[in-house]
């Protein structure tokens, strides 16, 4: 998988760090892995930083599937997507462009995380890794 995600207990901001290699398989299991988290630890914020993508090849179609299915987050949910080159730019503006009004009224594109954490007034965000516990299906925040 190659996502992770990190939570900031003070903001409550859930980070979901993409690294690698993302093709259109990861980007339509993500939302899913989003909303387990998501649900369990009650947050007020979430961020997808697309700084450490390698490699995208990321379909049009599966990015439009995404942005039509219900979102991992509360309606209420301030969401960023980092996006520094200008092709996961793109993509972010296409995803947004192709969500519901409703889905995409509190979703912002930024080039740096900075600039999502300052959006927050969180700019002294500490994320901590959160890792799923599969036998309990409990989610566990673990300091690195």
């Amino acid at each position: 998988m190659p996502y992770h995600f990190e939570f900031d207990k003070k903001h409550r901001i859930l980070l979901t760090v993409v690294t690698g290699e993302f093709s259109d398989d990861d980007q339509l299991m993500i939302n899913t892995d989003i909303r387990k988290h998501a649900n369990e630890l009650d947050i007020a914020a979430g961020i997808g930083d697309m700084s450490a993508i390698t490699s995208a090849t990321v379909s049009s179609a599966s990015v439009q599937i995404v942005a039509r299915e219900a979102s991992p987050y509360s309606p209420q949910t301030k969401r960023f997507l980092v996006a520094p080159a200008d092709h996961l730019y793109g993509i972010s503006r296409m995803y947004k462009a192709t969500a519901t009004e409703k889905t995409r009224s509190q979703l912002e594109i930024v080039r740096t995380r900075q600039e999502a954490l300052a959006a927050l007034d969180a700019p002294d965000a500490v994320f901590e890794r959160v890792d799923a516990d599969a036998d309990s299906r409990q989610f566990a925040v673990n300091s690195r």
